[in-house]
């Protein structure tokens, strides 16, 4: 049998004028072959508009609007970010493997980040 360690953590909702809503989803895994070991997703309305992930190791537009909206270095500083997100929870997931002495396996870490 193996085992899985999931955490998730659901931040607090925060709607402008009612309109629109923003949501960040970071997810980190270990012990999945053929998927991304950090992946984070930006969301307008529920609509994607931005992506990551360790494979391609890149913020990238989802949405034609996104690309044309914004100049080069907002998608070089959220790759940073993202990779500086990245590299924290893989981090967190060793560390949570360790305590729990769940080396092997599959583990996921997720982040729910309304705002």
């Amino acid at each position: 049998m193996q085992s899985k360690l999931v955490f998730l953590l659901i931040g607090i909702q925060l709607v402008y004028a009612g309109k629109h809503s923003l949501q960040y989803f970071y997810t980190a895994t270990s012990g999945l072959p053929n998927f991304p070991k950090f992946v984070t997703v930006g969301l307008v309305d529920e609509q994607p508009f931005t992506y990551y992930d360790s494979n391609i190791r890149r913020e990238t537009p989802r949405q034609e609007w996104m690309a044309k909206s914004v100049e080069e270095d907002y998608w070089e500083r959220n790759t940073q970010i993202s990779i500086g997100a990245e590299q924290n929870f893989m981090s967190n997931i060793n560390v949570a493997k360790d305590r729990f002495n769940q080396t092997g396996g599959e583990h996921y870490c997720m982040i729910l980040e309304i705002q």
